[in-house]
């Protein structure tokens, strides 16, 4: 029988950290909440991770594109459960999101080879950019 490990300062796993355990549930928070807003609107569960996350990096001396893949890959997590749930209750009409499909993944390919060649205020302005032309769209159309 192996001996078990105590870690943190009070033998409780990593319970004795605060600063570990403040960071688990800003994550438990911040995942809940973008997976919500995804699930609700179908979109901007990875703008709320990608707000919140990017500024806990930069202040943690992260590269801010690594942020943005990352944020992308939960993103493509959060998209395809919403797709499953929207698909099994009929509410995806025949053909609809199909034909954005190719060009999209043609579009996504493009921007993830050019993120590197990207300078990081460059990309958060555009990003700024982008969310506040999408609201404004959303808000007077």
């Amino acid at each position: 029988m192996r001996k078990q490990e105590k870690s943190g300062a009070h033998g409780r796993g990593t319970g004795g950290d605060p600063a570990r355990r403040r960071t688990g549930l800003r994550a438990l928070l911040l995942g809940g909440a973008a997976g919500l807003v995804n699930g609700f609107f179908g979109t901007g569960g990875g703008m709320i991770l990608l707000c919140f996350a990017l500024r806990h990096d930069v202040r943690a001396g992260r590269d801010p594109r690594d942020t943005f893949a990352e944020t992308l890959v939960v993103t493509l997590c959060l998209s395809a459960v919403s797709a499953v749930v929207y698909a099994l209750r009929g509410a995806l009409p025949g053909g609809f999101p199909f034909r954005y499909c190719l060009p999209a993944l043609i579009g996504g390919m493009l921007g993830a080879l050019c993120l590197d060649r990207c300078p990081t205020g460059l990309l958060r302005r555009l990003f700024a950019v982008l969310a506040t032309v999408a609201g404004a769209l959303m808000l007077f159309r």
